[in-house]
């Protein structure tokens, strides 16, 4: 019985970690100021499948979060807003460009991370805020 909880845990925990490197986050400097940064992050689908997951159609900076609680992404002030399906062909990439509010004025390394809301597991009934942080896909470290 032992055995088998041990394998079963061992296959949810491979599927894991194999789901997590399907999908790259990259992320560079652009620009950095003082206060205000400017980044660009590649999304890249590494899977022989269409990815298929949310964004909001105004506010698509939601979907990204950063690993330090003194850096703020900088927000779309919006007329209309609405979850919005994306699809991302297989080894194919899609770039957004977020502005980081730097509140630390200190150097740092940070990660951005893009908070992966795929099609099967929308809610409609459910904020789409607080579906946030579900799967988060971490981008390679940046030097701020």
């Amino acid at each position: 019985m032992m055995k088998n909880l041990l394998l079963f845990v061992s296959l949810i925990f491979y599927q894991f970690v194999l789901s997590q490197s399907n999908y790259k986050l990259s992320s560079k400097i652009l620009k950095n100021k003082t206060d205000l940064i400017e980044i660009e992050t590649t999304l890249t689908n590494n899977t022989k499948d269409t990815l298929q997951f949310y964004s909001m159609s105004c506010s698509w900076e939601e979907n990204y979060t950063v690993d330090s609680k003194k850096i703020i992404i900088e927000t779309s002030m919006c007329d209309k807003n609405f979850p919005k399906l994306i699809s991302l062909a297989p080894n194919k990439s899609r770039t957004e460009i977020i502005h980081l509010i730097n509140q630390q004025k200190s150097k740092k390394i940070i990660k951005i991370g893009f908070v992966l809301i795929e099609k099967d597991q929308y809610d409609l009934f459910i904020n789409f805020s607080a579906q946030k942080k579900k799967k988060i896909i971490w981008s390679n470290d940046v030097k701020i």
